[in-house]
């Protein structure tokens, strides 16, 4: 990725779907260990943005902790928290939406630390607060959209989008869920 207005490349990198396919541990950590360590060692990457499905999700509090010190293992560390490390910027994917009683109370505890700044409603104003789950940011003249996709449908909060978007020049957009916007297969 090249931004013009800065003298020099960046990269950043996004992946996801590193669960694994049963219950236990819950992810596939040889996988996050091969890509991550690619992702350290060999593209210097300044970000990296996970598109969902972290975990099994059979048991989400343990799933997500494991995820969280093994991504941390590899090199990285969740956007916020202090340390070294590489930021990741992780949204939910379905499976990371089952497997707790309350599964957005689970997310809020382990990511706490990502950007707060998403909508508080739906849109029209009804629907759950979308804040730790959907959010912006900007870095190296990019405004990078994570859509969460669950809390109240598939992006439920297209005027929050616009809100983002708005008064937005000179800047690359780089929007991103679990779900693709253009299915393949379908």
């Amino acid at each position: 990725f090249y931004a013009a207005a800065y003298a020099e490349s960046w990269n950043f990198a996004v992946f996801g779907d590193t669960r694994s396919s049963s219950a236990s541990p819950g992810i596939n950590a040889d996988a996050i260990n091969a890509i991550v360590s690619d992702i350290v060692n060999n593209r210097a990457c300044d970000f990296l943005l996970h598109v969902g499905d972290l975990t099994y999700g059979s048991d989400l509090d343990p799933e997500q902790q494991l995820f969280k010190s093994t991504m941390s293992a590899a090199g990285l560390k969740l956007a916020g928290e202090s340390g070294s490390g590489i930021p990741y910027y992780p949204v939910r994917g379905n499976h990371d939406t089952t497997g707790a009683a309350d599964p957005s109370a689970t997310w809020r505890s382990n990511f706490s630390t990502l950007p707060q700044n998403g909508p508080t409603t739906a849109s029209g104003g009804g629907g759950n607060s979308e804040v730790g789950f959907t959010y912006s940011f900007t870095t190296n003249n990019v405004m990078v959209l994570a859509m969460d996709q669950y809390a109240n449908g598939y992006i439920s909060n297209p005027d929050w989008v616009s809100e983002q978007l708005a008064g937005v020049t000179g800047m690359q957009v780089f929007a991103f869920g679990h779900a693709p916007a253009y299915q393949v297969k379908h």
